[in-house]
Parts: C-alpha cells; sequence; structure tokens
C-alpha cells in the first residue's frame, strides 16, 4: 500500500512523530508536515533497532526550512555515500523520486540490528529520502573468511556470499553488482579498484578472503591491486593458467596465504620450486605427477616445511615413505608437519612400508578422529 499525504489536510490533524511510527504503509509521502530534522533522527534511530514500522520500504518526507545535516544524523552511526554514486531503487507505487532540477546533496547508508541496510538522501529542495534495500540483499552475517576473489582477464569478481560485485581494471568507471539474476550498477567517484576492494573489506570487517580464484592472465595490474588483501585463506592454481602469471602470483601470493593447491606445476627450474616447497607454508596440495622433472626425491619430503602436505598421483616409493616415517622418528625431518596425504602408484606392501618401524596395529573397527584445520578430506 501506498500513501502520499500532500500539503495541508495533515496539518488538520496535528500529525506528529509517533504517527510516523505507528504507521504501517510500505511507502509513505508526507509534505510540508510538521515535522523537524531532530523529530526525522529519532525516526531513524528507533527504525535501527527494529521498533517501528518493519514493513516500511520507502519514505519521503518534504520539511519547510533548511535541513540540519548535525541534527538529523547525529549518533546514527552513518556510512557516507558518495553523492556521485549512481543507485537505482525499486520502489512500490506510483513515486516520483526527484523531481525536475532536484539534486541530491548528501547520501548516507545506516543499518538496522537484524542486518538490513537503508539509505538516507537529502535534496536541494529540502526533502528526505528513506530507501529500505530489498530484504533480498540482506545478506546473513558475514564470516571472516567468506569473500571470495575472482580474477578474471578484464575484470575482478568479489563475491559475498550470493551478491557479487564486479571491477573493471585498475579504476573501474562502473562498478556493477550482481544478486540473484538482478543487475545493479554504479557510478564511480574516482576511487581507484584497490580503494575499493580495500573499502568492501573494511566495511565487512573481513580481514581474510576464503579463496582467491586466478581464471585469466589480467589485461591490468592486479598485483598492485591485491596489495591490499593481507591474508587469503585459499589460493588454487588452476591447469588453465598461464606459468608466467601463475609464478608471479605465487611469489607475491604465497606469504601471506594459508592453503596452496597446485593443480600444475608453473616453475621452470628446480631452485623456483623448491623456493615455494621449502618456504613457510601451513598447507600445500599437489596434484600432478610431474615432480620428477624437477628431481623430486624423498629428500625434498624430508626438507618441506608446510603443516599439511597432500602428494596425488606422486612417483614415490613405499621404501621412501618408510625412509620418511624413520626420519620423523628420530625427529629429523619436518618438525612442522601434522597431515601428510600421499596417493602411491602401484601395488602397497605393508611389510615394506612399516619395516623396523615397530608400528603399533589397530583393528579396523576402532574409530578415532584426527582434527585438521584444512579442507583437506580424510577419505575419498
Amino acid at each position: 500500500m501506498s500513501l502520499p499525504y500532500y500539503d495541508t489536510p495533515i496539518r488538520k490533524v496535528k500529525f506528529s512523530l509517533n504517527d510516523l511510527m505507528m504507521a504501517n504503509a510500505k511507502t509513505l509521502e508526507l509534505y510540508n508536515v510538521i515535522l523537524n530534522a531532530k523529530d526525522m533522527n529519532h525516526f531513524f534511530k528507533l527504525w535501527m533497532k527494529n521498533k517501528c514500522n518493519p514493513r516500511l520500504e520507502y519514505l519521503e518526507v518534504r520539511i519547510n526550512g533548511n535541513i540540519n545535516n548535525d541534527f538529523l544524523l547525529k549518533g546514527l552511526k552513518t556510512v557516507p555515500v558518495p553523492v556521485e554514486t549512481k543507485k537505482t531503487f525499486q520502489v512500490l507505487g506510483n513515486v516520483q523520486q526527484l523531481r525536475l532540477d532536484e539534486k541530491i546533496t548528501a547520501e548516507f547508508d545506516i543499518t538496522r540490528v537484524d542486518g538490513r541496510t537503508a539509505t538516507i538522501r537529502m535534496s536541494t529542495f529540502g526533502t528526505v529520502y528513506f530507501y529500505v534495500w530489498p530484504e533480498s540483499t540482506n545478506l546473513e552475517p558475514i564470516s571472516r573468511d567468506s569473500i571470495d576473489l575472482v580474477v578474471n582477464s578484464h575484470d575482478i569478481e568479489m563475491r559475498i556470499a550470493d551478491l557479487t560485485l564486479h571491477f573493471y581494471g585498475n579504476v573501474s568507471e562502473t562498478v556493477w553488482m550482481s544478486h540473484r539474476n538482478k543487475l545493479v550498477d554504479w557510478k564511480n567517484a574516482g576511487l581507484s579498484t584497490k580503494q575499493l576492494i580495500q573499502r568492501v573489506l573494511a566495511v565487512t570487517k573481513c580481514t581474510s578472503l576464503r579463496k582467491l580464484i586466478l581464471r585469466g592472465e589480467p589485461d591490468y595490474d592486479v598485483f598492485s591491486i591485491l596489495d591490499v588483501v593481507t591474508k587469503v585463506s585459499c589460493l588454487p592454481i588452476p591447469s588453465n593458467c598461464s606459468n608466467t602469471f601463475a609464478t608471479q602470483a605465487l611469489q607475491v601470493l604465497s606469504p601471506v596465504t594459508s592453503e596452496i593447491t597446485l593443480f600444475k606445476l608453473p616453475f621452470s627450474s628446480r631452485e623456483e620450486f623448491q623456493r615455494l616447497w621449502m618456504g613457510i607454508v601451513e598447507c600445500l596440495s599437489v596434484y600432478n605427477d610431474d615432480l620428477s622433472r624437477f628431481q623430486f626425491n624423498i629428500n625434498d619430503l624430508l626438507a618441506s616445511n608446510a603443516i599439511k602436505l597432500e602428494l596425488c598421483e606422486v612417483k614415490m616409493s613405499l621404501r621412501d615413505l618408510n625412509r620418511f616415517f624413520s626420519s620423523w622418528l628420530n625427529n629429523t625431518s619436518n618438525h612442522r608437519l601434522n597431515h601428510l596425504s600421499v596417493k602411491l602408484l602401484g601395488h602397497f606392501n605393508e611389510d615394506v612400508l612399516l619395516d623396523e618401524l615397530d608400528a603399533i596395529r589397530f583393528t579396523e573397527e576402532r574409530t578415532r578422529e584426527f582434527r585438521s584445520t584444512s579442507t583437506f578430506p580424510k577419505f575419498r
């Protein structure tokens, strides 16, 4: 239901702030009412506490006289939005959101206790516009590791739950937001892509990216943009990523990445391979059987510095693994290691693997749970 109130009739019923708080309309337009900036400030505070009309989607109040922004926004914990930012709000009813020659002078976002977001706009006509964002954009609370960044050839995607932001190049003139097959575009107010990503991370209070995905070699300086990323939980190197770009990505990002997954080995020499292999990496997965071209052997496994290590289809013998276990028992191998997964090629011989290890056999029926902080599967 849309309720527009115009001019003097509403004055005769002594319309007050209490009436505004009791309204149950989704769209409400009020013109020349006896409400001031302090009244609106009180209303916004109640809205933020979810103590007034929960159905409200749009409110337009035209106040006589100048709007005092200090009174209007006092204590609201607002987030300023550049006036140049282009937003499109879908409003129920036949509402003309801006009149001829009317311009927005200031714009701020506020957030309700349940996470719902709204935008307050002030115009040159002394009008206060209040837009409540659609409930579908009311995201679930964002965990510290719930943002993914996808690097494409021409753009960067920032994924937050089911919402995606698209930035184009180092300076994106327009930022696109996609959410459930709906697109909204913003006119960028001169901020670089690096600054935009930095602000999103600050607003969401996410200190880490969940995953950084490399889909193509970018035609822009992606590493200057990624300077603002202080921690990455997972960095996969796909097989279709060029060796040059993959090597650069590992050099720049491995110091801040918890888990690296290699679906290809982009290194041109054994020295490049060892630089990553012996570096400070928490979790390393290698899905490739071509380690032999780097003369990979048991000594490399002993020299690894990873906490969790997964080697799939790597050509290693049972005697090599037996030697590794012997070294571990003697505390002469990677002391940080707490998870190792190796997929061997060929026949499995328990006697060779466990030779002189003084191993204690457990029955298959006995259940033991091993905790792992990584995403490595325990069984396939």
